[in-house]
Parts: C-alpha cells; structure tokens; sequence
C-alpha cells in the first residue's frame, strides 16, 4: 500500500497546503520533474477530492500557498543548478 500521495500538479498541492495544512516534501526525480509528497491519510484524500470536484477556498490563503510553493521549486531548482549562474 502506498503511503504517500505524490503530484507534479502545484495547484493540486496548494489546495492540499490550504485544505490540510501538511506542508509537503520535495522530491525531485533524475528527469529534473519535482514532486509534492503529502502523507495519503483520510484528510488529504477528502482535499484531492474536494479540489476534483471544484470545492471552495478562500483566495488570499490559496494564492499565497501558490506563490510558497513556486519559490520552494525556485530555490530548489537553483540549488540544483549549482547556484546562480551556475556557480
């Protein structure tokens, strides 16, 4: 059984941060794709749910989790890239 829930889609993991507020982990695999790493629990389940079927959010706390997000991948891309300009 996987116990883990794992997604590429950062609007999926922002609605998943908003709804659970479980920070996900990071994983970036060899191909340079990252991934969001949510525990699979009932709660996490229900948010993907909810989020499939066009659930409500308040926008504020929705764009801000976007906008968390998107810097994580930002540092962790440079950090991968060796840093700016390649250094």
């Amino acid at each position: 059984m996987q116990r883990d829930f794992k997604t590429s889609d950062i609007y999926l993991s922002s609605f998943l941060l908003t709804e659970t507020n479980q920070k996900p982990k990071l994983e970036t695999n060899e191909g340079g794709w990252t991934f969001f790493i949510f525990p699979r629990t009932g709660e996490t389940l229900k948010a993907v749910e909810l989020f499939n079927n066009d659930g409500k959010v308040g926008v504020l706390k929705y764009g801000q989790a976007i906008k968390q997000l998107r810097s994580e991948l930002l540092v962790r891309k440079n950090m991968i890239n060796g840093g700016l300009n390649g250094k």
